[in-house]
């Protein structure tokens, strides 16, 4: 039972990008609200700080 080869591989090949796509785009817009929270609050903003700060010096 192999489904037709006209529209099935398309039809996954395009579902397969939407899917990256919203993936790439959730990710996006959690990094950039992440970021934007830790800055606002600084009790968010000390911790990362102080883990980053040895890690450079």
């Amino acid at each position: 039972m192999a489904p037709p080869p006209s529209s099935s591989p398309t039809f996954f090949f395009t579902l397969s990008r939407f899917f990256s796509a919203l993936l790439y785009i959730i990710f996006l817009l959690s990094y950039l609200f992440s970021s934007s929270s830790s800055s606002s609050s600084s009790s968010l903003i000390s911790q990362p700080t102080t883990i980053i700060t040895p890690s450079i010096a």
